[in-house]
């Protein structure tokens, strides 16, 4: 199971259809307070994509709570930015995807993180 966090809802459905195509089954949240229950609650998250657009600094908490529940992450950016990667990786995500994503680097990500887990 996928979760993807992003606030912006056209791009979660983008996500969402893109991986649901690829045979992954997906969580879509789109606000910090579901993403904090089902970050708690679900046990079966393999991998978190997390679109830190539009979520501020608040998404940072998210991105360490995943982390020390040791559920793999990567971070879904708006451009390359240095910064944006020393937080990713304070905050142990696993990689960077800066915008706009290749599909081809996007699904290898996935795939390494998820059967590296398995």
């Amino acid at each position: 199971m996928i979760l993807v966090l992003d606030s912006n809802r056209k791009n979660l459905e983008l996500i969402d259809q893109l991986l649901s195509r690829g045979g992954y089954q997906v969580i879509k949240i789109s606000n910090l307070e579901e993403a904090d229950r089902i970050i708690e609650e679900s046990s079966c998250i393999e991998l978190a994509l997390v679109d830190i657009s539009g979520f501020g600094e608040a998404i940072w908490e998210r991105c360490k709570r995943l982390h020390s529940l040791n559920i793999p992450f990567l971070i879904i950016s708006p451009r390359y930015n240095p910064e944006i990667q020393r937080s990713g990786i304070k905050y142990g995500a696993r990689g960077i995807l800066p915008k706009p994503i290749i599909i081809k680097h996007f699904f290898r990500s996935i795939r390494d993180i998820i059967g590296a887990n398995k």
